[in-house]
């Protein structure tokens, strides 16, 4: 690879270290004093203020060091970051799936970029990719059943898609059902076919 191809890698590592562990850092604190202080009755302000405040002394003390171990991150600690990221997002867009998708293909991302870097052997690579995604499908099969409980448990589900796909008849169980199933199949897919493209491409192309 020439200089410039190493500077971009290089650049590309910086960001998307940094874009996982800063969203870490701002929103585990941010959460967890907000929670906090909600559930305690005490001012919720106070417990937000407390959470910047944590996030700039992990910015100060921590931010290098985890950026120049990114790509040493244990195998636990990656699930635990995966799952993390899956609440947050179903939190956010509360409750529907779709975007469910991100943390596997990031997981992707990773896999083929810690391999590159590792200097790992074809198979090694494919079978650590076959795992994030069976672990990420796993996790995603649990968020749509999530959703789907919310889903079937709100009476006005079904109204509300009429509503909103100007239907001319009725939805039944079964056909939410339906919906659900094959939607959840649908993710599945496109999550898998996108990070392991990902994975791919990034491998061979930095190794």
């Amino acid at each position: 690879m020439n200089l410039h191809t190493n500077k971009k890698i290089e650049i590309f590592d910086k960001l998307f270290s940094i874009l996982i562990i800063e969203i870490i850092f701002f929103i585990l604190p941010f959460l967890t004093f907000w929670w906090s202080f909600y559930l305690l009755k005490w001012n919720i302000f106070i417990g937000i203020m407390i959470g910047f405040l944590i996030t700039i002394v992990l910015n100060i003390f921590l931010l290098i060091k985890f950026i120049n171990n990114f790509y040493n991150i244990n195998r636990f600690s990656l699930i635990l970051i995966h799952l993390f990221f899956s609440i947050c997002i179903f939190g956010f867009f509360m409750g529907v799936p779709v975007f469910n998708i991100i943390p596997g293909i990031l997981g992707g991302i990773y896999i083929g970029r810690q391999a590159s870097i590792k200097n790992e052997s074809k198979k090694i690579f494919e079978h650590n990719l076959i795992l994030s995604n069976i672990y990420s499908s796993v996790v995603l099969i649990f968020i749509c059943f999530c959703s789907a409980y919310i889903a079937l448990s709100d009476k006005y589900t079904a109204s509300n898609l009429e509503g909103m796909f100007n239907l001319n008849f009725s939805l039944t169980n079964s056909m939410l059902w339906t919906i659900i199933i094959s939607g959840a199949m649908l993710l599945i897919l496109i999550q898998n076919l996108i990070s392991t493209a990902l994975a791919k491409k990034i491998y061979n192309k930095t190794k």
